[in-house]
């Protein structure tokens, strides 16, 4: 259904089969509210145009029959363009995109898949949809990622732009899971996959495809870009790559080949900091690279040496970098090992919260706070949210409200002042769909 927030309760508003005026389903895919202060709402059984203050909704469904109908009945995005038009993608009909003509008489206009004709857009063209500077339209796909459409609405011709495969590429091109997007400094867009990288290039406006097979394994879970241009990727089972853009000339770098580090080639994260200093984490351990010289340094934790695997790093308004330290392998019997800190300037290593698991560490202003399996506390031990089950996953600082943090748990979004060490659990209410 559709969650609504007042600022202090949820209520959850459900399709209701005795009202013709609710939602015409609980599956909801797609917000949007619009210039015109419009509720646009996605589903999988048609488009709503949903009154937030009578809970009311405007239902249109596709019809076989009449060619101004909606595209299809499962929505998959809704977007406004430029000049106001409402747009929509859906997947369970020939025709995968249209666009809104009149919401009084619900007229669109659709565009379909026409075999005989290469303009037209492609049949698994139905996923998300923008307007560049330029008035071209994008339109991507859920589940075809070798191409994407671009068109301009006067001609109504679409362009199928292909990744273009680079170094080593498998037969086809599949579906790829994205583990991880980076933005690099000349506003390329690099994405992380389980099957290697696409890169969007800013300024030729177009996208490649970059495959590297490295001991079985091309799955990318952590992108950074260093003080030279390079962009470095950690891959899991694969170890660490250098990737040069200018030469496309790929280094794939063995972790201290002579420390005998058999785990070394599962990079978790890639965390650059404040001196452009690059830290890898790996199941081994914390890793210091000199780019200068291409020298690791393994970052030793007293007598937690090469045991520690980290998965998340953070950088204090100090310099100081913190770490979250695991025995073992977290799902399968791993122990948690609180979090260590180190000063780069000293080398100095201190370890807190021991036998805890760190699912996140979040430096804020002169404190560092953490979450964890049942509590959110500080570095000076202060317990902001403790109960079991909690399972305290992400926090979110609130750059409005300077006194908030948020929390996202296992039992819910949680809200902490940090001036009064007060907490607000938001907890859903089930309602249907009722007239004002």
């Amino acid at each position: 259904g559709l969650n609504r927030w007042d600022g202090q309760n949820i209520l959850v508003l459900k399709h209701d089969s005795a009202n013709k005026e609710s939602l015409s389903s609980n599956n909801i895919t797609a917000l949007l509210l619009d210039s015109q202060n419009r509720f646009w709402i996605g589903t999988d059984k048609g488009l709503n145009l949903f009154n937030p203050i009578h809970f009311t909704s405007k239902h249109f469904r596709y019809d076989s029959l009449n060619n101004m109908s909606i595209s299809g009945d499962v929505i998959r995005s809704i977007y406004e363009d430029n000049y106001g038009k409402i747009w929509l993608t859906s997947s369970d009909q020939k025709c995968k995109l249209s666009y809104l003509e009149s919401s009084e008489k619900g007229i669109f206009k659709r565009f379909c898949h026409n075999p005989e004709d290469s303009t037209s857009i492609r049949p698994f063209s139905n996923g998300l949809i923008a307007q560049d500077e330029n008035d071209k339209y994008w339109v991507g796909s859920w589940i075809d990622f070798r191409s994407i459409d671009t068109f301009r609405l006067e001609t109504q011709i679409f362009h199928h732009l292909p990744f273009k495969k680079r170094i080593e590429s498998g037969k086809n091109l599949v579906p790829e899971l994205v583990n991880c997007i980076f933005k690099d400094s000349k506003k390329n867009l690099w994405f992380g996959t389980y099957l290697g990288v696409y890169v969007y290039l800013h300024q030729k406006k177009e996208f490649v495809y970059y495959r590297t097979i490295f001991n079985g394994s091309s799955n990318i879970k952590t992108i950074i870009e260093d003080e030279d241009g390079s962009i470095w990727f950690g891959a899991y089972g694969a170890g660490l790559f250098r990737f040069n853009p200018q030469t496309e000339e790929l280094t794939n770098y063995t972790i201290s080949k002579n420390k005998n580090i058999s785990r070394s080639s599962i990079i978790r994260k890639l965390y650059k900091d404040q001196q452009e200093r690059i830290w890898i984490a790996s199941f081994d351990g914390v890793y210091f690279l000199d780019t200068h010289k291409n020298q690791f340094d393994l970052i030793t934790f007293n007598d937690q040496k090469r045991s520690i695997g980290t998965g998340s790093i953070a950088e204090d308004s100090n310099g100081k970098l913190w770490f979250d330290a695991i025995l073992g392998v977290r799902y399968y019997g791993g122990i948690g090992k609180g979090c260590i800190s180190y000063d780069p300037k000293t080398k100095e290593t201190k370890a807190y919260f021991k036998n805890t698991f760190i699912n996140q560490i979040f430096p804020l202003n002169e404190d560092v706070f953490f979450a964890s399996k049942d509590n959110v506390f500080t570095l000076k031990n202060k317990q902001l949210l403790k109960g079991e089950g909690v399972y305290a996953k992400d926090l979110f600082y609130d750059q409005n409200d300077p006194n908030l943090l948020w929390v996202v748990g296992i039992r819910g979004i949680f809200k902490l002042d940090l001036v009064n060490d007060s907490m607000v659990q938001f907890i859903p209410t089930n309602k249907t769909n009722a007239k004002a």
